[in-house]
């Protein structure tokens, strides 16, 4: 081979090394984040799960494998096709099926947080729940369970649930979900938190939203 040519063979070589390299990096922080795979996590064996999106195919499957008995749908109601064929794989499980709408970009109102507490006090369990990618409304339930029903403490259940790992990222539009942790944080005054969503939130969520209306 010519020096030249050997020359340019191997620049290619290390072009092509280095692109599979970089293919690979993005792969692995993809799958890691659940971009990948629904985001589908254990939040706590045995008992509840979050995830994203699902095709009622997979959600079939995930509620047969982990014998789930309540999905709860953070997206809210819809006239669209994933919608339907959700619910209709819920009631063809006989399972509960709840639709609690959250914005991710938004401060969650406290009716639909005060369905959520209800829900996860009550049952039944194994429990899914699941939003759009699984970062952030999905983020913010799984906060509620563990502090709520599994008494763990508040920082502990925000570094293991709404976190860049899953997809979240407290510097983007998802930051309503910190900021209600943040709120809770402020006005708390040693409430622990369902009792401040049932007698303190409101208050403070149509002050926030007023505000929010306001022109600059």
């Amino acid at each position: 081979m010519m020096p030249h040519k050997k020359n340019k063979y191997l620049q290619w070589r290390r072009v092509l090394i280095c692109s599979l390299g970089i293919t690979a990096v993005v792969l692995l922080s993809l799958w890691s984040i659940g971009v990948l795979d629904n985001n589908f996590r254990i939040v706590t064996p045995g008992k509840f799960y979050r995830s994203g999106q699902m095709t009622d195919q997979a959600l079939r499957r995930t509620i047969n494998a982990y014998k789930i008995q309540t999905v709860i749908n953070l997206k809210g109601t819809s006239k669209k096709p994933w919608y339907l064929a959700e619910k209709q794989a819920a009631e063809d499980c006989r399972i509960l099926y709840l639709s609690v709408e959250l914005n991710p970009w938004k401060l969650p109102p406290p009716d639909k947080l005060a369905i959520l507490v209800h829900t996860f006090q009550k049952g039944p369990y194994p429990m899914l729940v699941h939003c759009n990618a699984g970062a952030d409304r999905a983020g913010l339930a799984s906060v509620l369970y563990r502090v709520v029903v599994e008494h763990a403490p508040l920082e502990v259940a925000l570094s293991e649930q709404l976190t860049w790992r899953y997809g979240h990222f407290t510097l983007g539009k998802a930051r309503a979900m910190d900021i209600f942790f943040d709120l809770y944080r402020q006005t708390g005054t040693g409430k622990d938190l369902v009792s401040w969503i049932i007698e303190d939130y409101p208050s403070i969520y149509h002050r926030h939203k007023a505000a929010a209306t306001q022109p600059a």
